[in-house]
């Protein structure tokens, strides 16, 4: 009988087993840890990442050199993080709490990668500042740059014109009602301060609304208001500001305003007199801190030398002799007790340089800034004049101004005269203004 060939049972067996060795080998080498297909995903995600990195950092170095600053705000990394994450917080403190995690990681949406996760701190590790220490101050925006305000730069942008505080503000004025009567004042508002000083060390800053916050003072009108006596006779009431505008006249022995002038500081500095103004704003009014009749002297003067403190370097004590014309002068107020309110200098008219104005030519027009200090004029004889919401030494019922004379100087009015109202707008750090360019 002839034998049929073939393979046994037991070679194909044999068969079936190595080639599922051989499978398994294959298998293990595309798809295993080590594997062609598991390096190739790892190669694919590693570029992805880099990818992502690269434009999360190129957009935040953006933010940076608009900032002019190595900083970035907490709104301005959200802004980036929300651009290529999921389930990046809200609100910027949640944000800024999270960063302090430095294994803080985000899931990369969809079009940047699949299962895509970066830690926080390998994108950024600089700082982010939202609430301003003494160097680094609020955000705002000049024309489209963004800019984070310091005591270096401060001076650049004091001056110029808030384009979103007020709707229709150029030229135009509006009516706040006090009591029986209307004045008149601008709706145009200029930046016009920042506290950076803290010289109690707590975050009040100088004039106790927190380090960082932001005054505006509004352009000078027609002498339209003389000033009411306010019947409040106490600092103490949180409404009225005298206490802190006028740090100086209370560090050293006064306790409440009981002359005329102080009375009548009283009420410019009552912020419940001034609330109608806060209708139309067009920022959020929860970022208002308050809204007075005008600033302080010592506020003016704050802002005035750092302003122009380029020019007056050097210049640390009044001086009592003649001004040149054109040159600028560094100004100062001292109050000394049992006087009726400050002294104010550099002065010609004594010897240490303080007196009770400073002399002519004291305050120069700059067309840059126009009414931020200088209250303008008509002609040689006609002009305007401002209240500042402080009393001078000279007298009871003295109360100290602006003057267009001779170049603007500041000087005094009984209470009763009629003079021009700037209101001050005191607005919290965290307030998104916006200047003109």
């Amino acid at each position: 009988m002839k034998r049929e060939k073939g393979i046994t049972l037991i070679a194909l067996v044999i068969t079936i087993i190595v080639l599922l060795i051989l499978a398994g080998v294959s298998i293990a080498t595309l798809t295993g840890e080590n594997g062609i297909l598991t390096k190739a995903n790892d190669a694919k995600s590693q570029t992805e990442v880099g990818h992502l990195k690269e434009m999360v950092q190129t957009d935040i170095l953006g933010y940076q050199t608009e900032n002019n600053s190595e900083k970035v705000t907490s709104k301005q990394l959200r802004d980036v993080l929300d651009k290529y994450f999921k389930n990046v917080p809200e609100k910027a403190e949640d944000l800024e709490k999270n960063l302090e995690d430095p294994d803080y990681s985000l899931e990369a949406k969809a079009e940047y990668g699949k299962d895509v996760k970066l830690k926080v701190s390998d994108l950024y590790k600089g700082i982010v500042t939202e609430n301003p220490s003494s160097s680094d101050g609020p955000t705002i925006k000049v024309g489209e740059k963004t800019v984070i305000l310091n005591k270096d730069n401060i001076k650049d942008y004091l001056g110029k014109v808030v384009t979103n505080f007020k709707d229709d503000y150029e030229d135009k004025e509006e009516v706040v009602h006090i009591g029986d009567t209307d004045y008149t004042v601008s709706k145009k508002y200029r930046l016009y301060y920042v506290d950076f000083d803290d010289p109690k060390g707590n975050g009040t800053g100088k004039y106790g609304d927190g380090v960082g916050t932001i005054y505006l003072k509004a352009e000078c009108t027609d002498n339209n208001g003389h000033l009411q006596l306010e019947e409040k006779y106490t600092a103490n009431d949180e409404n009225i500001k005298i206490k802190q505008l006028n740090p100086s006249l209370y560090e050293t022995g006064v306790t409440a305003p009981t002359t005329p002038n102080m009375q009548a500081v009283t009420w410019l500095l009552n912020e419940d007199n001034w609330a109608g103004l806060k209708k139309g704003v067009k920022i959020s009014e929860e970022d208002i801190n308050y809204i007075v009749g005008t600033p302080s002297l010592e506020m003016m003067m704050d802002s005035y030398n750092t302003k122009y403190a380029d020019v007056l370097k050097g210049k640390d004590k009044p001086d009592s002799t003649n001004i040149p014309e054109g040159e600028r002068r560094k100004l100062f107020y001292k109050y000394s007790t049992g006087d009726n309110g400050y002294k104010v200098g550099s002065c010609v008219d004594s010897s240490d340089g303080y007196g009770t104005y400073t002399p002519a030519n004291s305050i120069y027009p700059d067309s840059r800034i126009d009414t931020m200090y200088y209250p303008g004029k008509i002609d040689n004889d006609v002009g305007n004049c401002y209240w500042l919401a402080s009393p001078l030494a000279d007298g009871i019922d003295r109360v100290c101004l602006v003057s267009f004379y001779s170049g603007g100087y500041v000087t005094y009015r009984s209470y009763s005269s009629n003079t021009a109202f700037c209101p001050l707008v005191s607005l919290k750090s965290t307030a998104k203004i916006e200047l003109e360019n």
